[in-house]
C-alpha cells in the first residue's frame, strides 16, 4: 500500500511539472568566419552576418557593407539575446 501511495505521489508530481514544461530552443550556432574585403568607400561599414530562425532551423545571413548616414557614425551590430530561455534578435543600429 505504501508503494502504491508513493507511486501515485511521484506520478502526480511528475505530471504537474510536465504540464508547466516549456520548450526551450537552443541559441544560435557560433557565427561563421567571414572574409571581409575592402570597403567600397570611407562611408561604408561592415554589418556582420548572423543566424536567423526559419521554420524551426537556423539559417545564415551573410554580412554586408552598409553606408553610414553621416561621417563618424558608429554601427552597433545586431545580436541574439536570451531572455528566460527564449532567444530574441536585437537589430543593429547607428550611433
Amino acid at each position: 500500500m505504501k508503494s502504491l501511495i508513493a507511486s501515485t505521489l511521484l506520478v502526480g508530481t511528475l505530471l504537474s511539472f510536465g504540464c508547466a514544461a516549456r520548450v526551450i530552443i537552443p541559441g544560435p550556432p557560433m557565427a561563421r568566419v567571414e572574409v571581409i574585403g575592402v570597403a567600397p568607400s570611407v562611408l561604408h561599414v561592415w554589418d556582420p552576418g548572423h543566424y536567423v530562425r526559419v521554420e524551426g532551423r537556423w539559417e545564415w545571413v551573410d554580412g554586408r557593407w552598409i553606408v553610414a548616414p553621416r561621417r563618424g557614425a558608429m554601427w552597433v551590430p545586431g545580436r541574439w539575446e536570451s531572455r528566460r530561455g527564449d532567444w530574441f534578435w536585437v537589430e543593429g543600429r547607428w550611433r
